[in-house]
């Protein structure tokens, strides 16, 4: 320590300037790259997330209006619903998308899981659903990689 203040007293006022000045750029460059430009970044990728999320909270509120939308029908309530979604996924061509489909709870309800699937197939379906008397219990929605389909997992019950 003391041969660095040695070598410090026998510079010159101009190189002590230097070095102070060379010091001071230092440790700006320094809080520069470890703390203000990889807080930048992340404030940027969260805000387009914000924006991602908000567009698919958009369209999933724009099928429910469109589903709400459409015509109330009471249909042939009491049917099996298992054969009914297998045959539905046949008739509107979306059997492919059908990840599962299994029995759920005591009541003779359904858990069924699509992926893949476009916003006006999935509306068509939950209308043939209202249609035939299926309640949808409840329903999750996630977008299939930014793709513009959906992977959905509906719970059925007559």
């Amino acid at each position: 320590m003391k041969q660095i203040q040695q070598y410090l007293l026998t510079l010159t006022e101009r190189d002590r300037r230097i070095m102070i000045i060379g010091s001071i750029s230092a440790v700006i460059l320094l809080y520069l790259g470890l703390f203000l430009l990889p807080a930048v970044s992340k404030i940027e990728k969260l805000e387009k997330s914000i924006v991602r999320k908000q567009t698919d909270y958009n369209m999933v509120a724009d099928l429910v209006s469109r589903y709400q939308a459409l015509p109330k029908t009471s249909g042939n309530a009491g049917k099996a619903i298992l054969p009914f979604v297998e045959n539905l996924g046949k008739r509107e061509g979306i059997a492919d998308n059908i990840d599962y489909l299994r029995p759920f709870g005591d009541k003779g309800g359904a858990e069924l899981k699509l992926v893949q699937i476009s916003s006006d197939k999935l509306v068509k379906i939950l209308y043939e659903f209202q249609g035939a008397g299926i309640k949808v219990r409840q329903m999750n929605m996630r977008d299939y990689g930014n793709s513009g389909q959906w992977t959905a997992k509906i719970f059925l019950e007559e």
